[in-house]
């Protein structure tokens, strides 16, 4: 794992007065449905509703161009660039934005349970639920493990946050942008929270643990092979 020094952005967002930091499920169920994000079915389940983004949005996605991935990712319809400026700028906008709002969640943890290769992993979340999302599908950390935490990617959900695609340079008003050199997922324009877990359980994974762009990027066409990790729900019964 290389070490990184954290923007001045997250350092912001983290330090403000309306972070909340490593709740609890009950803490995160009860700000959910106190919140109106959210409420729990007769059998306990807590239900959000996404609105009009019930999936992955496939062309919004972006990986910012920079140094370290100008020259080594294939460039096309599957792996799209976006500027550094457009990147710093929606940054800045969607950090502002989550200033404004009365509570953001944080969940620091584990994307992989093998220490030896896993990666810290942190999300600031707008929504609690979404923050309950990341805390149940992640690794989460000890008491010791979390002492010594330091993130070496993080995500950053801001679903009310719309962009505006003439100023932005996005497709819509939904985004999710990868920067490998500031190790940053941005997220804003859906409430679909699976967008978090897809950075890291398909092929930005090895390249966030190690800063370099992944060979999946730009040698996939080439040797057309493949390697992914599917997730289906099941039911407890």
């Amino acid at each position: 794992m290389v070490s990184v020094n954290r923007p001045t952005e997250l350092n912001d967002l983290l330090n403000g007065q309306n972070v909340h930091m490593q709740l609890s499920v009950p803490e995160l169920v009860e700000q959910a449905t106190r919140r109106g994000e959210a409420i729990l079915t007769a059998e306990g389940a807590l239900r959000a509703e996404t609105g009009k983004y019930t999936g992955r949005s496939p062309k919004d996605k972006f990986i910012v161009e920079e140094p370290s991935t100008k020259d080594r990712i294939d460039w096309g319809n599957v792996n799209r660039p976006i500027s550094p400026e457009k990147f710093e700028a929606l940054l800045e906008k969607v950090t502002e934005h989550l200033k404004r709002q009365d509570a953001l969640y944080v969940f620091k943890g584990f994307a992989g349970a093998d220490p030896e290769s896993r990666l810290p992993i942190q999300t600031i979340n707008e929504f609690a639920w979404h923050n309950l999302f990341a805390h149940q599908l992640f690794i989460r950390p000890s008491a010791e493990e979390l002492e010594a935490h330091e993130a070496g990617f993080t995500v950053i959900a801001a679903p009310t946050f719309k962009a505006d695609p003439e100023t932005d340079g996005t497709e819509s008003e939904t985004f999710i942008l990868v920067s490998f050199e500031k190790r940053i997922v941005l997220i804003g324009g859906t409430e679909y929270a699976g967008e978090m877990k897809n950075r890291f359980f398909r092929h930005e994974f090895p390249a966030a643990r190690t800063g370099d762009p992944p060979d999946a990027l730009f040698s996939q066409r080439r040797e057309r092979r493949r390697c992914r990790l599917v997730l289906r729900p099941f039911r407890h019964r």
